[in-house]
């Protein structure tokens, strides 16, 4: 009903009936509407970190790209929001909108601190994980200046360049010397498939191990970046050359 009524706006924003809102949210997707329109890449901004537990953030500031829809609070142009409105499906709609068919590649913005809150407990997919994952996100607090950031850095080609120069630099581990304090240094764990990656998330207490579509939640090109003790930690697939494409 929304995106027909409103088919004349440029952009569209989406925020569920069970979320609470940071301060910042307007000028958060104000400030993303110009990158939104410009990347033909990007087909959304969204306002959710799914690995946005407090000990996995701590920059209000930073934002990364993915190929999984985050959701939970979410902006679309008005061009993709008429897209979806002629396939649009009865329910599970977020689900739908993350199969490799909808998503097409194109990616999405989120930030590190999340600037939604779900409260969605005994919500239409009957509350499942909620305590142990939901519940402990952390929502942003501070209203920031988003005006004044600068965010050439999410521009793809940049983004990817920079994206690859820190995982290559950063110190490899195994899954038996993952931290468990700070070390002050950037890690890095190759994982081989799926599989393998569920077996090294499920020993890390709030790490999302889902996997929907073709990519796991947060991941972009297959390398999932999260904080571990505020230390940059990077979660990268065997097939990870040295570059990203």
């Amino acid at each position: 009903h929304v995106m027909v009524r409103c088919a004349s706006a440029p952009r569209l924003i989406f925020l569920e009936d069970d979320l609470l809102v940071a301060p910042d949210i307007f000028p958060y997707f104000s400030r993303l509407s110009s990158l939104l329109d410009s990347d033909p890449r990007l087909w959304c901004v969204s306002a959710w970190n799914d690995n946005g537990q407090s000990h996995f953030v701590s920059d209000p500031r930073a934002l990364y790209r993915t190929d999984f829809m985050p959701g939970l609070g979410w902006m679309l142009r008005n061009d993709t929001a008429l897209e979806l409105l002629q396939i649009w499906p009865d329910g599970y709609w977020d689900t739908w909108m993350r199969s490799a068919g909808v998503r097409k590649g194109r990616q999405c913005i989120y930030p590190e601190v999340s600037r939604t809150y779900t409260f969605g407990e005994h919500g239409t997919s009957n509350g499942q994980f909620f305590g142990e994952h939901l519940a402990p996100m952390t929502l942003n607090q501070h209203l920031e200046d988003w005006q004044a950031m600068d965010l050439s850095y999410l521009d793809e080609r940049r983004y990817d360049q920079e994206l690859s120069a820190r995982v290559n630099a950063a110190e490899q581990v195994t899954r038996e010397q993952l931290p468990r304090s700070k070390q002050g240094k950037e890690l890095k764990l190759v994982y081989k498939d799926v599989n393998e990656f569920r077996a090294i998330g499920i020993n890390i207490p709030g790490l999302s191990i889902d996997v929907q579509g073709d990519s796991l939640r947060t991941a972009y090109k297959g390398i999932v970046t999260v904080k571990l003790y505020g230390d940059r930690f990077y979660f990268v697939p065997a097939s990870y050359n040295g570059t990203l494409r």
